[in-house]
């Protein structure tokens, strides 16, 4: 019997209900697509600049040695929510941790190696209390035999929505590492981050979109590298996406930065007319949330 995939809102369901060890480990996978048994490897010297204030976003993870088999494997990224929870953990559950230690670990054992199938059972039993209280639905087929969902849906998860990447990962094999940390960002990282950004998420998404609008304005004028047809596409639906809910609903222009949905946008030609048109509707935008965000204290810091 086939499994069914694992949803956005299931998974922060899920991740809702758990201590901050499973929920970074969890975060961990559907962002890396890592299996278990090589997150169980990772120390935490192997996250770049994990320790650090201002870590790199993707931030870079340099698997071990016997993970790679020889084969080309690019390097392995997460984004801005696994970073985020793995710096919670670090603080709050490990006592002064340093770059050689094990990044997870037993509850009782700082120096030893976490247990896969604790994180499994913790999976299992999170879905069971979440399917009791009616918030989650899925067939558990019996003792023996694996649930519609378990932890392995995860990294399922990750190779869904990180389609696009991966295949142009596959058709670009020995670039540089920056090569596939910028590909990571534009193809993959828009699907994998689900979860509602915070403030400080929120005015760093501002500042970024603002350095970029030169590149998208410029672009085809010569003083930066053009667009292509999928970058252009993904700018042209955020703007338009940021316009209809501010006409909607100004209130909640938090949700402006949510994550891209996963359909595609049909019939958008590829011409950057298209993008100098949207120009100031877009600096509007990002006026108008900066302008919420200062008049509402309570947004989640």
């Amino acid at each position: 019997m086939k499994n069914r995939n694992i949803t956005k809102d299931e998974i922060c369901k899920i991740t809702e209900i758990c201590k901050i060890r499973e929920q970074t480990f969890f975060t961990i996978m559907r962002q890396s697509g890592l299996t278990p048994n090589i997150i169980k490897q990772l120390k935490i010297k192997d996250l770049e600049k994990i320790l650090e204030p201002n870590t790199t976003i993707p931030c870079k993870i340099e698997l071990p040695q016997e993970t790679q088999k020889g084969k080309f494997r690019p390097p392995t990224f997460i984004g801005q929510e696994a970073t985020r929870y793995i710096k919670q953990y670090l603080k709050t559950e490990r006592e002064n941790p340093t770059l050689a230690n094990p990044l997870f670990t037993t509850y009782n054992n700082p120096n030893k190696e976490i247990n896969i199938k604790d994180v499994s059972r913790t999976f299992k039993l999170s879905l069971q209390k979440l399917k009791k209280e009616k918030i989650i639905t899925y067939e558990e087929r019996g003792k023996g035999k694996p649930s519609e969902l378990r932890l392995s849906s995860l990294t399922k998860f990750y190779e869904k929505n990180a389609e696009n990447y991966l295949l142009e990962v596959k058709n670009n094999p020995d670039k540089e590492d920056e090569f596939y940390r910028r590909l990571y960002e534009k193809k993959a990282l828009p699907f994998l981050e689900i979860e509602t950004p915070t403030t400080t998420e929120l005015k760093d998404r501002i500042e970024k979109i603002e350095n970029m609008i030169p590149i998208f304005v410029e672009g085809n004028n010569g003083h930066e590298k053009p667009l292509t047809d999928e970058e252009i596409k993904l700018i042209v639906k955020k703007i338009r996406e940021h316009k209809q809910r501010l006409r909607e609903n100004p209130s909640e222009a938090k949700q402006e930065y949510e994550r891209m949905q996963d359909e595609e946008i049909q019939n958008l030609k590829s011409d950057i007319k298209i993008l100098e048109a949207n120009y100031e509707a877009l600096k509007e935008s990002i006026d108008n949330i900066k302008n919420i965000l200062q008049k509402n204290p309570e947004t989640k810091k």
